[in-house]
């Protein structure tokens, strides 16, 4: 098959043709076709903000010390970010103490840097959601019954070993949801 037109000398600017160019033209174009995109209509933040809550330390389990705020404010169980937790049973249902080394200043799941340690005192640890098991272990990541208590913000499909299902509809794939009677073992999770 031929063109039907000739090639031309000069470029044109008619609509395109259903039939391929038969040389590209021989001089560059003298400027850009689009303009440089505009500048950002927002600047950017100062500092960033966090999905997690801010750490608060609030109690200290024998008050005989005073937190920096200057009063004992707070009792167990503690809620999530705050502190000084010395185990898992001064937190409230679902999360656990993490326990901070001296110098770790972060704590999992919560914003913000925690304050200095009392003189001659360890490092205050947070109550927080507790890290997913590896898999294969059972994981407690979702409950739509509102009376139960997830800390983890997940929604179905759910993962081998991942709960509370209700239904299969609940599962991720072929997965089934295996309902069990108390704390019956699930074939196949740890």
């Amino acid at each position: 098959s031929s063109p039907t037109d000739p090639p031309t000398a000069s470029p044109t600017t008619a609509s395109p043709t259903n039939q391929p160019t038969l040389s590209p033209t021989n001089s560059p174009t003298s400027s850009p076709t689009d303009p440089p995109t505009p500048s950002p209509t927002v600047p950017p933040t100062s500092s960033p903000t966090s999905q997690y809550p801010p750490l608060v330390y609030d109690y200290d389990n024998t008050c005989g010390e005073v937190p920096p705020d200057g009063v004992c404010t707070g009792s167990p169980p503690l809620q999530q970010c705050q502190g000084d937790c010395d185990g898992n049973g001064d937190c409230a249902q679902g999360l656990y103490c993490f326990q901070r080394g001296i110098s770790q200043t972060s704590v999992p799941f919560c914003s913000g840097t925690p304050p200095e340690p009392l003189v001659g005192d360890n490092d205050k640890d947070y109550c927080t959601i507790p890290p997913l098991p590896p898999p294969g272990y059972l994981a407690y990541v979702y409950d739509d019954s509102g009376t139960a208590f997830s800390n983890y913000d997940k929604t179905p499909p759910l993962l081998e070993c991942e709960g509370d299902c209700d239904g299969d509809t609940d599962c991720a794939g072929d997965l089934k949801c295996y309902q069990r009677a108390g704390l019956e073992a699930v074939p196949g999770c740890l």
